[in-house]
């Protein structure tokens, strides 16, 4: 045990002003325990309960002493604290039915008041009322000592006298759901330490519109850049769900730098990471702690099962906890307990035991009931994610638990899974269901697949791993090897993008096809003669046609959103002069916008915008993957070669191309070399994006670059060596990485 958890359990257990604090201001609530408790005698050295017992009772002490005492892992027994008369003892452990945290002992004869779970159950429904501030007392203090252990923590204070200075100079504010603490431009006089639920972090853009900043989960501080210099606010801060956060003023946090040094330094730092990581990773970063809200919107399916089995996969990750009204029942003690009214008092003691629950586990299944309930709106005001269960061949309708909800302004993110048969091949019509709910996600899962479920955990945790593949024309075929490499290596991809031949690359993997697939596009894409088809050059070089027939024949007329894994492509706008990422619609129409390389392949137009090649904005999307990811590690693979293939060509400053028609067709007069006109239009639409690559290279977590520089970006017909090329490469540069990150990337990420 650290000293920073050894002074939370004092706290807990500490005499000052425990009693007047639990009973100030409740004076019927403590005759009404008293009235009700059984006078009991312990003699010195008697055990009243043992540290790991079940909080089944509390006790007020009349006369004599207790003695608190906590058993370390070591086996050290330590006494932290020693209780007199008017002092109670065991009311948090009977309020939220944890098992004692310490064992008492009689230090002398003592005359105690035993009140029984029973006994205060019967209380509660008789005089809910008088009761309900003495559980809110109860509760506050369980918060304390958690606030205890986050200030030893986050300061690194070790002195209990300075710790428990600060605790008693720092002002608790509660907020509601969607209840701000503080917004953007205002004064910046504090800095804030949320102790329970979740704040969103936003800022307001030229055009008037907010934009998604991050998260910040218990244990974290917000505020402190503004704090420190003075500045305004640089962004809002609002709850996501019910939240409890301290406030440390500027006059305390001028105190507390006399006291502890130290503290400074660990918020300087705090500020160098967070800048490191604005420029580096994505704001929505991996979150330290997660309540998940499953709710089965479609009666049909098993929610507790569904529920099982993510959790063994969110274990891989971190603790886990599985909670319903039955189990939540159970662990209370008490039936009907989940469905209590949230200001009973047993509606209260439900609220501090989940409370205590995050502060244990890493992550905290709340299953709903399939209908509307106290328990359901809990489930749903008390989480981070909503995940909406339905049953995919199901009609797409509105059930009555999405109506109640979305009576409800709730900020919280809400994620849609659709659950598929086993005997599912292609997810569809998902379009039906989008259209009719604004979610931030949705998920294809095909009942009893591990690989789906994994994935699913995988991205609900931030622990999603995106690939990302980038233009280069034929070069791209070695996307093909590194893909067959990573396989073999048991790194497992969650979600997939890229531009260009990237695109058609990722398009075709997201579907969940087998690698010897990839090798079947390779080779349709071997021949020119399949895909260029000349034309009178007005609008391009080709008809487009036969590139289009070879796309809707490999792709057929899957959507986007119908995709087992999540694909995204990236086309330009030359109409907005912007970058189009693609995520919903047709999956050849999406891919036939991301490679229409100017002036070669006819563009597409989508309304009144005309589409073409990503890769003149964004050749090597991995920004647009990393913030997909949310936080989990983005792999890259880029074929774009920094300096192409020298080649000797013979020409001035001008060319004559009947001349070099005459060289080419004439057996005694030597071919004229001079670039081809599709070589220097694909490999001028390539340069655009260098400097944009070699920033794109520094974001990654890990960049593949197959060295196929001696190719030309149209040499289809080489795909094999290409591919051989990739796979190589991807081999040796993805073992060392493995190594580096001790196997973290295999498998499950």
């Amino acid at each position: 045990m650290d000293q920073a958890a050894a002074d939370a359990m004092r706290e807990e257990w500490a005499p000052s002003d425990k009693a007047d604090a639990l009973w100030a201001g409740d004076p019927f609530a403590r005759r009404l325990l008293q009235d009700n408790a059984e006078r009991i005698h312990a003699s010195r050295g008697e055990l009243l309960f043992c540290q790991g017992d079940s909080g089944d009772c509390m006790y007020l002490v009349l006369s004599g002493r207790l003695s608190v005492r906590l058993v370390a892992d070591d086996g050290v027994e330590t006494q932290l604290a020693e209780l007199g008369p008017g002092m109670p003892v065991g009311e948090i452990a009977l309020l939220t039915g944890q098992p004692r945290t310490a064992s008492v002992y009689a230090a002398e004869d003592a005359q105690l008041l035993r009140c029984s779970r029973v006994s205060y159950e019967r209380l509660a429904r008789q005089h809910p009322k008088e009761l309900a501030g003495f559980t809110q007392t109860v509760a506050r203090r369980l918060k304390e000592v958690h606030l205890s252990q986050v200030l030893g923590t986050f300061f690194g204070i070790q002195d209990a006298q300075t710790l428990g200075w600060l605790r008693g100079e720092l002002e608790w504010l509660h907020l509601g759901h969607s209840e701000v603490l503080f917004r953007q431009d205002e004064p910046s006089d504090a800095m804030y330490i949320v102790v329970s639920g979740r704040l969103r972090i936003s800022t307001a853009e030229a055009n008037g519109t907010a934009r998604y900043v991050g998260e910040v989960s218990p244990g974290e501080v917000v505020g402190e850049l503004g704090l420190l210099s003075g500045e305004p606010r640089t962004a809002t801060a609002r709850a996501i769900r019910q939240t409890d956060v301290v406030k440390v003023s500027q006059p305390v946090f001028q105190q507390l730098a006399e006291l502890y040094p130290e503290a400074v330094m660990r918020i300087a730092k705090l500020i160098i990471s967070r800048h490191q990581r604005s420029m580096h990773v994505p704001s929505s970063a991996q979150l330290r702690a997660l309540v998940l809200a499953i709710i089965p919107t479609m009666t049909a399916l098993s929610a507790a099962q569904f529920a099982e089995e993510l959790a063994s996969h969110l274990e891989l990750h971190g603790t886990v906890l599985t909670v319903d009204s039955a189990r939540l029942d159970s662990h209370l003690g008490k039936t009907g307990a989940a469905n209590a009214e949230p200001n009973h008092p047993t509606g209260l003691i439900v609220s501090t035991w989940l409370g205590e629950q995050e502060s244990r586990f890493q992550y905290l299944l709340l299953v709903a009931d399939p209908e509307w309930s106290v328990w359901t709106e809990r489930c749903v005001c008390q989480a981070d994610r909503v995940l909406q269960l339905v049953d995919a061949h199901a009609t797409p309708d509105v059930g009555p638990i999405e109506q109640a909800m979305g009576k409800r302004e709730l900020l919280v993110r809400h994620e849609l899974i659709l659950v598929h048969p086993k005997n599912t091949v292609e997810p569809a019509n998902t379009a039906r269901w989008l259209a009719k709910r604004n979610v931030h996600a949705h998920h294809h899962v095909r009942a009893g697949d591990t690989a789906h479920m994994r994935r699913l955990a995988n991205r609900l945790t931030g622990k999603a791993l995106g690939m990302v593949l980038s233009g280069g024309g034929a070069r791209g075929m070695a996307h093909v090897g590194v893909l067959r490499a990573m396989e073999e290596l048991g790194i497992g991809i969650d979600l997939i993008g890229g531009t260009s031949m990237g695109s058609l690359v990722g398009a075709v993997y997201a579907m969940d096809r087998e690698i010897d697939e990839c090798m079947t596009l390779a080779e349709r894409f071997a021949s020119p003669r399949k895909l260029f088809d000349y034309t009178l050059p007005v609008a391009s070089l080709m008809a487009s046609k036969k590139v289009t027939r070879v796309l809707r024949e490999m792709l057929g007329e899957v959507c986007i959103e119908d995709l087992w894994r999540p694909f995204f492509c990236v086309s330009s706008n030359l109409t907005r002069a912007e970058a189009v990422i693609h995520r919903t619609g047709p999956l050849w129409e999406a891919v036939r916008a991301s490679i229409a390389i100017p002036g070669i392949f006819t563009p597409i137009l989508q309304g009144r915008d005309v589409l073409v090649d990503g890769g003149a904005l964004n050749n090597f999307p991995v920004d647009i993957m990393e913030t997909l990811c949310e936080g989990g590690p983005v792999v890259g693979s880029s074929v774009c070669p920094m300096v192409d293939r020298y080649d000797s060509y013979e020409f001035g400053s001008s060319i004559n191309g009947w001349r070099v028609l005459w060289s080419r067709l004439n057996p005694f007069s030597p071919t004229m070399r001079v670039p081809s006109l599709l070589g220097s239009l694909m490999r001028a639409q390539e340069i655009r994006g260098i400097s944009g690559l070699r920033h794109s290279e520094t974001i990654a977590d890990m960049t593949v670059r197959p060295d196929v520089s001696r190719y030309s970006i149209l040499d289809f017909a080489a795909y094999e060596p290409i591919i051989e090329i990739g796979y190589r490469a991807a081999l040796d540069q993805l073992v060392p990485w493995l190594e580096q990150n001790g196997g973290q990337g295999q498998g499950d990420l």
